[in-house]
């Protein structure tokens, strides 16, 4: 009864998984999840305007086409919002690494252009936004370019893969956001693309200027950083005080370029070949219409900066068409291996969408029982499941990495406090826990760029004469440190910290613990041409 009164603490702990998954979560969404809904009804309605032009059927049939190629979920008559869900998708939301789904930068390349000088003196604003674009745009327009490929290679298998069209849409509709990005007076180009400010304790002087007011949108903006608490051009998507719907210049361009990509996709469903140039032409067009950084040129598939913008004396380009990386085939199976990189695309998945699949940690745990320090030591393996779909409301528990941990560990203080039926001390190979739990890699902590795994289930000493179950709760801290390494870069070295809440006190109520190992990578692709998708592992 005594461990009992002690479990309250067990609850306390567990919520490090309850927060999350209930949605206690803060978010930086790009407008407001209205706005994004009311964009994409905007880009609907003017498709389905849109008369028949230029050797294209009017915007109906369009969208009734793209419905049966399973490119959109709904038929005409009945579509619906999908772009304000991927936002839920905690990995993507947070992780530094992921910013580019919400076409934003991760921490570096933004640190980088913040401390630029050009000669010995610190760079201009515009220089700062030029080295910016220069270092985040390659793989925002990688991603983009990689997503819609593969919508049209097997648009139901991407949605089902946690991308699809949807994705692409929300990626293009945060474009616009001012907190996001920082358009050109038209609204189709760009100046600048901006970092979280909450994914670090400190930035840069040069980080956190504020750039010029804008006519098109309320609210202050930062000029290289998203805001946090003050992110009023969230707001920026509403028009008129008064009118329903009214859309801003900013979300109307949104609208507009989102019609475009769906129009775009409709003529690259029409192409046999989905190798073909021609689905590289449209893209091309299509990115130079809504995505040509100010002041470049175009030269093939690159945005090409003059010489010296920068000081240096080099032109500078930002790719954005990747048909020769796209279309590499990294892994020819053999005969009967069913579950090897089949297709050509897998690495393209696996560099923008991968996921942790198993992790093997060494664990030395310490606390305090019993009047004496207590520790243990052992081994810890953890099983994550790769979270899958991003487009649905009904998906938000297939969206969380549920996992789960095994862990064996030493107790030398439990051994050397119980007797045998002899008098003798307890040899230490029978004093070993041995651990299930239910541990789902919940959230990512921004700041520290690590991962929160809660972890919750029943430990039980097995060996010795009186068996004793206890419930453990608590959670962890994991960071990926290092290089990626092996034959396919599919493990990471892995560094965690972590706490947990014993009844049975072994090796104490509580005991903090410092692990070190390595995780293995799985991304989730699709198995071309099957209609459904498949978690394999990439080949490089």
């Amino acid at each position: 009864m005594k461990k009992l009164c002690r479990i309250p603490l067990f609850f306390l702990a567990s919520a490090a998984i309850l927060a999350p998954l209930l949605g206690f979560a803060p978010t930086a969404n790009a407008f407001e999840a209205d706005g994004h809904a009311a964009i994409e009804r905007e880009a609907y309605a003017r498709l389905k305007a849109r008369p028949a032009s230029q050797g294209l059927p009017d915007g109906l049939s369009i969208l009734h086409k793209l419905y049966e190629a399973n490119v959109l979920k709904e038929d005409v008559a009945d579509l619906v919002v999908h772009t304000t869900y991927p936002d839920i998708s905690f990995e993507r939301q947070f992780a530094q690494d992921r910013q580019v789904y919400h076409f934003m930068a991760p921490n570096r390349p933004v640190v980088q252009a913040a401390k630029l000088k050009i000669g010995n003196q610190p760079a201009s604003l515009e220089q700062r936004q030029q080295k910016l674009l220069q270092g985040v745009l390659p793989d925002c327009f990688r991603m983009m370019y990689y997503f819609f490929r593969e919508t049209i290679r097997n648009s139901q298998g991407a949605s089902q893969a946690g991308r699809g069209i949807y994705v692409l849409m929300h990626v293009v509709g945060d474009s616009y956001s001012p907190e996001h990005a920082t358009r050109t007076p038209d609204l189709n180009g760009l100046v600048a693309v901006k970092g979280w400010r909450l994914s670090r304790f400190g930035w840069p002087q040069g980080a956190k200027e504020f750039e010029p007011a804008r006519d098109n949108c309320s609210g202050r903006t930062m000029a290289m950083l998203h805001r946090v608490a003050q992110a009023k051009a969230d707001k920026c998507w509403r028009g008129t005080e008064g009118v329903t719907q009214a859309l801003s210049p900013l979300a109307n361009a949104a609208a507009i370029a989102l019609e475009e990509l769906l129009v775009t996709t409709y003529r690259a469903q029409l192409i046999a070949n989905a190798n073909a140039p021609a689905i590289d032409d449209l893209w091309r067009s299509y990115a130079q219409a809504y995505f040509q950084p100010q002041g470049c040129t175009v030269q093939g598939n690159d945005f090409v900066y003059a010489t010296g913008t920068l000081g240096d004396g080099k032109s500078e380009t930002i790719p954005f068409v990747f048909g020769a990386a796209y279309t590499y085939t990294p892994h020819v199976p053999k005969p009967g291996q069913s579950k090897a990189g089949e297709w050509a695309q897998s690495l393209n998945a696996f560099t923008f969408d991968r996921f942790p699949m198993n992790s093997w940690y060494v664990v030395a745990a310490s606390g305090h029982a019993f009047g004496r320090d207590a520790w243990g030591w052992g081994v810890e393996m953890n099983h994550h499941w790769t979270p899958a779909g991003a487009d649905e409301r009904g998906v938000f528990w297939r969206r969380i990495p549920h996992g789960y941990a095994l862990t064996a560990s030493a107790q030398p203080g439990y051994a050397q406090r119980h007797l045998t039926a002899d008098g003798k001390a307890l040899a230490l190979g029978r004093a070993i826990q041995v651990e299930g739990l239910y541990a789902p890699n919940v959230l990512v902590v921004p700041m520290l760029n690590a991962t929160l795994q809660g972890r919750i289930g029943v430990g039980v000493m097995p060996l010795v004469s009186q068996p004793e179950w206890a419930v453990v709760s608590g959670a962890s801290l994991a960071w990926n440190v290092g290089e990626d390494f092996g034959r396919r870069f599919l493990y990471s070295w892995r560094l965690a910290l972590g706490y947990d809440y014993d009844t049975s006190a072994l090796p104490a109520y509580h005991t903090v613990s410092l692990k070190l190992g390595f995780n293995s990578w799985k991304g989730r692709v699709i198995k071309n041409p099957l209609k459904r998708y498949n978690e394999v592992l990439p080949d490089k």
